[in-house]
């Protein structure tokens, strides 16, 4: 099966936000490999809450996700802040997933 990443750069209360993490979930339902990669507003996402988050469900599903580190940083957040199990990435890491998925697809 191919794998996917997708890339999401949406603020978490942007429709396009839910609808990515639908997608992943999908596409994980069908037995693919999937990464999520949270950058600029979407790494919010990411953060602690309490809460159905589509994080916490892409996360229950095995669905390995990346939040962008120096776009935490800017937004006023610590690697603590992060949901377990989101890996903290850089571009160059970012540049590397691009290279290791057979599909990207950005949510934008």
């Amino acid at each position: 099966m191919q794998s996917v990443l997708v890339w999401i750069n949406s603020a978490p209360a942007h429709p396009n936000l839910g609808r990515a993490f639908q997608l992943a979930l999908q596409l994980r339902a069908q037995g693919r490999a999937v990464s999520v990669f949270l950058a600029q507003d979407a790494v919010l996402a990411g953060i602690k809450a309490e809460g159905d988050a589509p994080i916490a469900q892409a996360l229950q599903a095995a669905i390995t996700t990346y939040a962008l580190a120096e776009d935490l940083r800017l937004r006023g957040f610590s690697p603590a802040s992060l949901w377990d199990g989101v890996r903290l990435a850089d571009y160059t890491q970012l540049l590397e997933l691009f290279d290791q998925h057979e599909r990207v697809i950005g949510a934008l």
